[in-house]
């Protein structure tokens, strides 16, 4: 590990998808919540961080698979209510390498979610909606949101990887 430069957000819940030096972060919540917070997305080089167009819709927590010229963005959650309980987002974006676009929402909208894939083919894994987490398996091919097979246990916060035909979850929550 080494010491790169800092993101000038300070957040954290957002969702990164990219290289080393070819990064993508969208999302994520300040430390004083705003739905304008929830919607920055930004490039890094290697180097240092560049603003790009934001997302449509405010979120923290989500999920998302791609690069820097082609990622999908979805779940998560949407703001914060007064009771302290998120509010679950089930809106898709795509991002072009320029702006984003909405597409089809997610069946099942959850956030604290895993995903694996790519634009063309993905999966929204588990998740939390107040009141325990879930054992969704939701099922992108590029333009419509299916149900798979669920989790053998529900589960949030967790890592994964892969494909949309062959990933893995490391139960977290």
């Amino acid at each position: 590990w080494a010491t790169g430069t800092d993101n000038p957000r300070s957040i954290d819940f957002s969702t990164s998808m990219g290289t080393q030096n070819a990064a993508v972060t969208m999302g994520g919540k300040a430390s004083s919540p705003s739905i304008a917070n929830f919607k920055c997305t930004q490039f890094y080089d290697g180097t240092s961080w560049t603003a790009k167009n934001s997302l449509s819709t405010g979120r923290y927590a989500s999920s998302g698979v791609g690069t820097q010229n082609s990622a999908l963005a979805f779940g998560g959650y949407c703001s914060n209510p007064p009771n302290g309980y998120q509010v679950g987002c089930a809106q898709t974006e795509e991002w072009d390498g320029t702006n984003w676009s909405t597409k089809q929402n997610l069946l099942f909208a959850v956030g604290s979610g895993n995903s694996a894939g790519t634009t063309n083919d993905a999966l929204m894994i588990g998740g939390y909606l107040h009141p325990a987490a879930r054992s969704y398996n939701q099922s992108w091919d590029g333009t419509a949101w299916s149900m798979t097979q669920n989790l053998l246990a529900s589960a949030a916060r967790f890592g994964s990887g892969g494909s949309g035909n062959a990933a893995i979850a490391a139960k977290g929550y």
